[in-house]
C-alpha cells in the first residue's frame, strides 16, 4: 500500500480529514475520534519521519501545489506564523545552568503546524486542514534523565491554533511580539508562562521552497534559542545534509560549525567555520571535524571540533540516547550540548547542535 494511503487508513479511527461527524451503515453515531499522544507519536514519527513521508509521497504533489512558494520578506518578520504556507515549524531551545548546584539541563519547546489536504473542503465543526503538534523536551546532564511529553490536535474546535501573532495546542501556548528588529516570545503552559527577548534581528535564509530563521539570546542563569522553519518541506531523500553546531563563547560570542555531506556517506565533506558577533560572521578557515562512533546508536558518542584560526580544540560528549525514536527527518535531529574546550583552558561552554542519523 502507498504510505500516504497506508497513514490515511492507519489513523481513520483517531481523526479525519476534512470531517469527523461519522455514522455506521445502520445509522448508529461513532464516537468523535480524538488525535492522542500515542497516534501522535506514530504521526509525528518522534522526529516527523512518517509524517514526511506523507507528505512527500507522490499523491501528495497535487496538496503542495496548491500552496505558494515562500519568500524572504523585505524587512525582518519576528517568527511570527504564516499560517497560508503548507508547513511550519517554531523550536526554542534552552541550556540553563542552576544557581545552586552548577548543574546543567537543556529544554526544548516546539511547535509544528502541517497542512494535510488543500482545503477543508467539507461544512461541519468538525472539519480541518492542518493538525498541529507540541513537544516538550527536558534532559539533565548529571543525572542523564530525559522527559519527553507531546500531544497533538486538528486545527479546530479551539483545539488548536494558528493566528496572526499566536500558536496553541492543547493549553500550551506562544505569543509573538516584535517592533523593529527587536522580538519578544511569550511561552504559556497551565501553571507557569515565562518570556524571551531577542535584541538583534534573526539570521534568514531560503533553501529551495524552504526558508529558516534563527536568533539566540542570552538568560540570566543560560542562553536560548529560536528557530522558525516554514513553507514545503525538502525531501526525505536529499543526496546532501548539513549538520550543525553552535557553541556560546564569552562576550556572548558564538561559534557556527557547518558540516555537509552526502546522506549516503559516500563522497566527499566539507567543513566550515564561523565567529559570530552581533549578528556579523567572520570566517575561520581550515576547521576540522572528526568523529567517535558509539555502539547500537544512530548518531556518535563525541565530536571533536578543531579550529586553528583560533588556536582552540572543542569537545562535544553527546546524550547516549537522543531520542525514542532515530528516524530520519528533513530538518534533522537537534540537541542541546556541553562543549569542552580542551588544552590549558579546560573551560566548558553551551551548545547546540543538528545532526541526522548514521547510516
Amino acid at each position: 500500500m502507498q504510505p500516504f494511503k497506508f497513514l490515511l487508513t492507519l489513523f481513520a479511527g483517531s481523526f479525519c480529514i476534512t470531517a469527523c461527524d461519522v455514522s455506521t451503515d445502520s445509522g448508529h453515531q461513532l464516537n468523535k475520534p480524538s488525535l492522542n499522544s500515542a497516534n501522535a507519536s506514530l504521526l509525528f514519527g518522534g522526529n516527523g519521519a512518517s509524517l514526511m513521508e506523507l507528505l512527500n509521497a507522490p499523491q501528495a504533489k497535487e496538496i503542495a501545489a496548491s500552496f505558494p512558494t515562500p519568500t524572504l520578506p523585505a524587512a525582518p518578520q519576528a517568527f511570527k506564523p504564516e499560517p497560508e504556507q503548507r508547513f511550519e515549524q517554531w523550536t526554542l531551545s534552552a541550556l540553563t545552568q542552576s544557581n545552586d548546584t552548577d548543574e546543567w539541563r537543556w529544554i526544548e519547546q516546539q511547535f509544528v503546524r502541517v497542512a494535510l489536504a488543500a482545503e477543508a473542503n467539507v461544512e461541519s465543526n468538525w472539519a480541518f486542514r492542518d493538525v498541529m503538534m507540541h513537544q516538550f523536551q527536558r534532559y539533565d546532564f548529571q543525572t542523564e534523565e530525559r522527559e519527553t511529553l507531546q500531544a497533538a490536535e486538528r486545527r479546530a474546535l479551539s483545539l488548536s491554533d494558528v493566528t496572526e501573532e499566536s500558536v496553541f495546542v492543547r493549553g500550551v501556548s506562544a505569543q509573538f511580539h516584535s517592533q523593529g528588529c527587536s522580538s519578544k516570545i511569550t511561552l504559556k503552559q497551565p501553571s507557569e508562562h515565562f518570556t524571551w527577548n531577542f535584541d538583534q534581528c534573526p539570521q534568514r535564509t531560503q533553501i529551495g521552497s524552504t526558508v529558516i530563521a534563527n536568533a539566540f539570546t542570552q538568560f540570566e542563569n543560560g542562553v536560548g534559542w529560536v528557530t522558525h522553519t516554514y513553507g514545503q518541506l525538502p525531501k526525505l531523500t536529499g543526496p546532501v545534509i548539513i549538520e550543525e553546531l553552535r557553541v556560546v563563547m564569552p562576550d556572548n560570542q558564538q561559534l557556527r560549525i557547518t558540516r555537509s555531506r552526502r546522506r549516503s556517506g559516500t563522497g566527499p565533506v566539507t567543513v566550515s567555520a564561523a565567529q559570530v558577533d552581533e549578528g556579523r560572521e567572520t570566517s575561520l578557515r581550515d576547521a576540522l571535524w572528526e568523529e567517535e562512533a558509539q555502539k547500537l546508536s544512530p548518531f556518535p558518542a563525541s565530536i571533536k571540533i578543531s579550529l586553528p584560526t583560533l588556536s582552540r580544540t572543542l569537545l562535544v560528549q553527546l546524550p547516549k540516547q537522543w531520542t525514542t525514536n532515530a528516524n530520519d527527518s528533513p530538518l534533522g535531529v537537534q540537541h542541546g550540548v556541553l562543549v569542552k574546550s580542551l588544552g590549558n583552558d579546560e573551560s566548558v561552554y553551551p551548545g547546540l547542535i543538528r545532526l541526522f542519523p548514521r547510516r
